[in-house]
Protein backbone atom coordinates (compact mmCIF):
# COMPACT_ATOMS: atom_id res chain seq x y z
CA UNK A 1 0.00 0.00 0.00
CA UNK A 2 1.52 3.22 -0.86
CA UNK A 3 1.96 5.34 2.32
CA UNK A 4 0.31 8.38 0.36
CA UNK A 5 -3.33 6.70 0.04
CA UNK A 6 -3.13 7.49 4.28
CA UNK A 7 -2.42 11.06 4.38
CA UNK A 8 -5.07 13.55 5.25
CA UNK A 9 -6.08 15.11 1.82
CA UNK A 10 -9.84 16.64 3.41
CA UNK A 11 -10.51 16.72 6.64
CA UNK A 12 -13.91 17.85 6.38
CA UNK A 13 -14.67 14.12 4.97
CA UNK A 14 -17.76 12.20 5.44
CA UNK A 15 -15.08 9.19 5.18
CA UNK A 16 -13.80 9.76 8.97
CA UNK A 17 -13.46 7.56 11.59
CA UNK A 18 -15.76 8.51 14.15
CA UNK A 19 -14.08 7.21 17.39
CA UNK A 20 -10.63 7.51 18.86
CA UNK A 21 -8.91 4.75 16.28
CA UNK A 22 -6.26 6.10 14.43
CA UNK A 23 -6.16 8.78 16.62
CA UNK A 24 -5.59 8.02 20.45
CA UNK A 25 -5.20 4.05 19.74
CA UNK A 26 -3.58 2.18 16.88
CA UNK A 27 -2.71 -1.44 16.36
CA UNK A 28 0.04 -3.45 15.46
CA UNK A 29 -0.98 -6.59 13.34
CA UNK A 30 1.51 -9.78 13.87
CA UNK A 31 2.70 -8.67 10.66
CA UNK A 32 3.69 -6.14 12.06
CA UNK A 33 1.59 -3.60 10.19
CA UNK A 34 -0.44 -0.43 11.28
CA UNK A 35 -4.11 -0.13 11.49
CA UNK A 36 -6.25 2.34 13.37
CA UNK A 37 -8.51 -0.26 15.37
CA UNK A 38 -8.32 -3.94 15.75
CA UNK A 39 -12.43 -4.04 14.96
CA UNK A 40 -11.73 -2.97 11.99
CA UNK A 41 -10.79 -5.12 9.02
CA UNK A 42 -7.12 -5.95 8.43
CA UNK A 43 -7.46 -6.49 4.80
CA UNK A 44 -9.28 -2.90 4.12
CA UNK A 45 -7.59 -0.89 6.76
CA UNK A 46 -3.75 -2.32 7.34
CA UNK A 47 -1.98 0.94 5.96
CA UNK A 48 1.90 1.00 6.83
CA UNK A 49 4.56 -0.91 8.42
CA UNK A 50 5.91 0.06 11.75
CA UNK A 51 8.88 1.72 10.52
CA UNK A 52 6.89 3.79 7.80
CA UNK A 53 3.98 4.59 10.26
CA UNK A 54 7.17 6.13 13.16
CA UNK A 55 8.60 8.29 9.91
CA UNK A 56 5.51 9.53 9.16
CA UNK A 57 5.28 11.02 12.54
CA UNK A 58 8.98 11.99 12.86
CA UNK A 59 7.60 13.91 9.69
CA UNK A 60 4.89 15.13 11.30
CA UNK A 61 2.53 13.82 8.81
CA UNK A 62 -1.13 13.42 9.87
CA UNK A 63 -2.93 9.91 8.99
CA UNK A 64 -6.40 9.57 7.09
CA UNK A 65 -8.07 6.63 6.40
CA UNK A 66 -10.73 7.99 3.62
CA UNK A 67 -9.66 5.95 1.26
CA UNK A 68 -10.25 2.80 3.48
CA UNK A 69 -13.57 4.09 4.89
CA UNK A 70 -14.69 4.52 1.00
CA UNK A 71 -13.41 0.87 0.18
CA UNK A 72 -15.16 -0.32 3.73
CA UNK A 73 -18.66 1.49 2.21
CA UNK A 74 -17.94 -0.76 -0.97
CA UNK A 75 -17.39 -4.00 1.22
CA UNK A 76 -20.69 -2.76 3.46
CA UNK A 77 -22.87 -2.38 0.63
CA UNK A 78 -21.65 -5.75 -0.99
CA UNK A 79 -22.21 -7.43 2.64
CA UNK A 80 -25.86 -5.41 3.17
CA UNK A 81 -24.45 -3.50 5.79
CA UNK A 82 -23.99 0.80 5.71
CA UNK A 83 -21.57 2.59 7.36
CA UNK A 84 -23.86 3.19 10.45
CA UNK A 85 -22.42 -0.15 11.08
CA UNK A 86 -19.19 0.83 11.61
CA UNK A 87 -19.44 2.84 15.10
CA UNK A 88 -17.86 1.30 17.64
CA UNK A 89 -19.91 0.51 21.23
CA UNK A 90 -16.43 -0.29 22.74
CA UNK A 91 -13.62 1.77 25.10
CA UNK A 92 -12.82 4.30 22.14
CA UNK A 93 -16.79 4.66 20.84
Amino acid sequence: MDKNDVLVVDESSKYQLRCGGGKFITIISEEGLIRPCSYLPANIFNTDTVDGYIESIINNSIYSYEKQMKNYEKYSTINGRTMDHLNCAGFCG
